[in-house]
């Protein structure tokens, strides 16, 4: 689920099924790259060095993703 976009810069959020295979986190895509970042922390886990653009996005929509997290992964809370 697309939570947030601004700027070329758009953050997903996605129901695990199963098997969990990360922390709570969520994916942030631009068309040079892609990483995801934990979730309540904000931190980079993987990827692309997010650009200063993009950690504004975060920081600015960090609750609604927070939010969309926990919507769909109810048992799996981010905080």
């Amino acid at each position: 689920m697309k939570v947030a976009e601004r700027g070329g810069f758009r953050v997903y959020v996605y129901r695990e099924v199963g098997q969990p295979h990360h922390l709570p986190h969520c994916n942030v895509r631009w068309a040079d790259g892609d990483a995801q970042v934990d979730l309540p922390g904000m931190r980079q886990m993987i990827g692309t060095s997010l650009p200063r653009a993009a950690r504004r996005l975060l920081e600015d929509e960090r609750e609604a993703i927070i939010a969309a997290w926990n919507a769909l992964n109810p048992e799996r809370s981010a905080g």
